[in-house]
Parts: C-alpha cells; structure tokens; sequence
C-alpha cells in the first residue's frame, strides 16, 4: 500500500469503520505465532453452499494472550449481527485460542497435532524450526477434491504416488 499520508488515512478510516487499533490489534489475533488449519474433508461445495458457515472446516490456531484475543474478536464481533458471528467463534487452552466457525473442528486442532511427525510434511519442509513461515499442502490429502474440481480435465497431474507442496520462509 505504500505509505505516508494516503496509508495513514486508509488506516484512519479502517479503525473508524471496524473500532479496531491498527495494526495493534492485528498482531494480537496473529499471536506469537499461528496456523491456519483446513480439514482434509473440507468440501469447497459446502462451503459456498453453507448457510451460515458453521459446517465449515477451517480453523486459525494462535499462540498468544487469549483475554487479547478476545477483546480483538469482541470488536469485531460488534460489526456484525449476533447470528453472523460464527466466523469468530473461539475455543482456548492456556495461551492458544483457536479462532473459526465449527465448534467440533476447532476442538480437534485445539488438540496437539502429529503434521509435525509426517513423513511427507518432513521430507517437503526441511529444517521447519529454522522457519519464520510455512505453508505446506498435502496435495494427497486433497486429491479427491481437486478430481472433482477438474471434471473431466487432465487427470494426468493427479497420477503423482505422493504429492505434497511446502514453502519455508
């Protein structure tokens, strides 16, 4: 966006809309550190056909203050009608609070997880304490999904044995 006086108008003119400090209150929902979770059964029809976004997947998992992120998400809980609000529904456990609209799927990544312990997440994302970001796909996880978004496409891509995709930054 540049900077000086036109981002510093555009940042104005955000806090007013939302009530949110920026970018103070980013980096407390952002935390020490986060993860964005989609579950292997996410379903891109379900979610553009879901009601009200309950039914979807999809999570983001903060390590931080918990009472801070709160008091970000009341903020912007407060711009929307109450029964919109599931966007930011939360669950925590001591300083990590998972963000997300599906009660059920944000108590299973509230969890520990194994991605970490993976062969492919390993042998795609080399040296990941080293990193400051990582995204990382595990394009077999998906496959189904990407079958069904292809029709009746190139199929080719999909006849890799394993198919992982990871960035580390």
């Amino acid at each position: 966006l540049g900077g000086g006086e036109y981002l510093d108008t555009l940042l104005d003119e955000i806090e007013t809309e939302t009530g949110l400090t920026l970018p103070d209150d980013i980096g407390t929902v952002f935390g020490d550190s986060a993860a964005l979770a989609v579950s292997s059964d996410f379903d891109p029809d379900a979610f553009f056909e879901s009601a009200d976004g309950s039914d979807v997947p999809v999570a983001l998992k903060v390590d931080g203050d918990p009472e801070e992120i709160e008091a970000v998400l009341e903020k912007l809980r407060d711009q929307f009608p109450s029964d919109e609000t599931v966007l930011f529904g939360t669950d925590s456990e001591g300083d990590t609070v998972v963000i997300g609209p599906n009660e059920d799927y944000r108590q299973q990544v509230l969890e520990d997880g194994d991605l970490g312990d993976s062969d492919v997440f390993q042998d795609v994302v080399r040296e990941v304490d080293d990193a400051s970001a990582v995204f990382f796909v595990n394009v077999d996880e998906i496959e189904k999904a990407i079958a069904d978004a292809l029709g009746d496409g190139d199929g080719e891509f999909l006849g890799v044995e394993q198919a992982a995709v990871g960035v580390r930054l």
